[in-house]
């Protein structure tokens, strides 16, 4: 991606509005003092509770790169992104996300295109720390057989694992990793109680990942080079996203799937 590139300003659908969203990636050695406060500002909004600002101040000087999504009241989505090439294979690391509502939905899809379509003849690998049980509902709905942790499992293929390893050999705030359940720990966390998701959190638990005590859960992506592995990601997408449009009758069934999980697991 380019130091700053328009990356998409198009209609979407977020929570049952159409709205005009424009996303954007830049490096964070261009970000302006006034861009970096309105970062800040958006944190201390989304997690009043957890004064972020130290610690963003802290992560900004450790990515190099951040997306943003925009709409008409201004600074809706950002997120901050690593990206290394290792046995030229490219991996991306999906850092802290702060959002207002469900806008980190268009900004991620849209940035995955651009990812996908930069790298055609090549492995991109995507990883991500999750502590909030929302988040980790929607990618999971998005990538339900692409991605792993599978939730009918424990079993974390060795390949997998690797994965993981390497993204933490490069990414020097990734602590306490386990591979054998895909997990990390760590003393900064943003994480915040949330109703409604007690299937996904003893889901966790059963996993040995207690997020309320710091532990954060690794979803890791891998989009193959060949036709054949970029298409059977392409149809996971697909249809998560069907599901996510009609989410009022998918999401009890997502909730479903993670408390049979547990029973399998």
């Amino acid at each position: 991606m380019a130091s700053l590139q328009c990356l998409q300003v198009n209609q979407y659908e977020v929570g049952g509005e159409s709205i005009n969203m424009k996303i954007e990636s830049l490096m964070m050695k261009d970000v302006t003092e006034q861009q970096m406060q309105a970062f800040i500002d958006m944190g201390n909004t989304v997690c009043p509770a957890l004064l972020p600002t130290e610690y963003l101040r802290q992560r900004f000087s450790s990515y190099e790169r951040i997306v943003t999504a925009h709409d008409r009241q201004g600074l809706a989505s950002f997120q901050l992104i690593q990206e290394f090439v290792h046995n030229d294979q490219y991996y991306v690391y999906l850092g802290p996300l702060f959002s207002r509502r469900k806008a980190y939905l268009p900004m991620f899809l849209t940035s995955l295109d651009r990812w996908l379509a930069d790298n055609r003849d090549r492995t991109v690998h995507f990883m991500a720390e999750i502590q909030n049980p929302e988040i980790l509902l929607v990618f999971k709905t998005l990538f339900l057989h692409t991605s792993f942790p599978l939730l009918h499992t424990c079993d974390v293929p060795s390949a997998v694992q690797e994965t993981a390893r390497i993204f933490a050999s490069r990414i020097d705030h990734i602590s306490q990793l386990d591979t054998r359940n895909l997990s990390t720990h760590g003393e900064d966390t943003l994480y915040q109680p949330k109703n409604g998701f007690p299937d996904i959190l003893n889901w966790l638990r059963a996993r040995g990942v207690d997020v309320e005590r710091g532990d954060s859960q690794i979803l890791l992506l891998t989009a193959g080079a060949s036709i054949r592995e970029r298409q059977r990601l392409r149809a996971d997408l697909f249809r998560g996203k069907l599901m996510l449009r009609q989410w009022r009758r998918f999401r009890p069934m997502m909730l479903r799937k993670f408390k049979e999980g547990i029973l399998n697991g």
